[in-house]
């Protein structure tokens, strides 16, 4: 009969025994401290913050060092006095280099900004007729190519002769804000992905150019030189018959 009534206890209390075990382990867990996560089977590339966008204002400009042709370049006597000073520390002067600065509409013409900027810093890769791509500063060492009196000065082909681009074209996009009304606006020419002019004067007949020339900055710095190439004698071909040389661009950001 004992044997009878503690079975039954048994049993009536094992499910209150095991609630009560269950209850205890809670208990036990909750007041153990939060175990920290193995830093070693996490992936450094999830653990990376991303630096937040500077909120002031950008400014973004091309400062071009253009090389100019010699007006002595056959004198005699200059290139003997060149050659005295061969030894001193050449400057923009003795290398007859010129800059112009021009302000770019980034926040108007965002993506033809934004190629003019990865071709000039080497960060856009392009196509030549070799069928090969290529990434580098695309425009320093380039000449100006084409000059027509009173109305623009052009450069941007890689093969100097006003022919070729990079391998692609890009899309118009509308600059509502400016008008060819006036001398230093620069503009591509059609959808050409590299060239570009700058015109010497008003032509507002380029507005209405279908495909569109698309302006894309003006010159703030520089505009005499721009003139001074636009009076260099050319061919039948309109290309300087002495060499201007875009020697470099290079693309300035300020924050303000």
């Amino acid at each position: 009969m004992k044997l009878i009534l503690l079975s039954l206890l048994m049993i009536f209390c094992l499910p209150a025994f095991s609630q009560n075990s269950d209850i205890v382990k809670k208990i036990e867990r909750a007041s153990q401290p939060e175990e920290k996560p193995d830093m070693r089977m996490i992936d450094p590339k999830l653990m990376k913050i991303k630096k937040p966008a500077d909120p002031r204002p950008l400014r973004m400009y091309a400062v071009f060092k253009i090389q100019m042709p010699s007006e002595n370049n056959n004198n005699s006597a200059q290139a003997k006095s060149e050659e005295d000073n061969s030894t001193a520390t050449p400057t923009d002067k003795n290398e007859n280099l010129e800059t112009v600065k021009i302000k770019l509409f980034h926040n108007l013409v965002p993506n033809t900004v934004a190629n003019f900027v990865g071709l000039a810093e080497g960060k856009k890769s392009f196509t030549l007729r070799d069928g090969k791509r290529h990434k580098r500063p695309f425009y320093d060492g380039l000449e100006f190519t084409k000059v027509i009196r009173g109305f623009i000065v052009q450069s941007g082909c890689p093969y100097n002769d006003s022919t070729g681009g990079p391998g692609y074209e890009i899309e118009n996009e509308v600059n509502s804000n400016y008008t060819f009304n006036r001398p230093g606006l620069v503009s591509t020419v059609f959808r050409n992905g590299s060239q570009f002019f700058i015109t010497l004067g008003k032509h507002e007949h380029l507005n209405n150019s279908d495909p569109k020339h698309i302006i894309f900055g003006e010159v703030i710095e520089g505009m005499d030189t721009i003139y001074e190439i636009g009076k260099i004698p050319v061919n039948r071909t309109d290309k300087p018959l002495k060499k201007v040389i875009l020697k470099s661009v290079k693309i300035e950001r300020e924050y303000k």
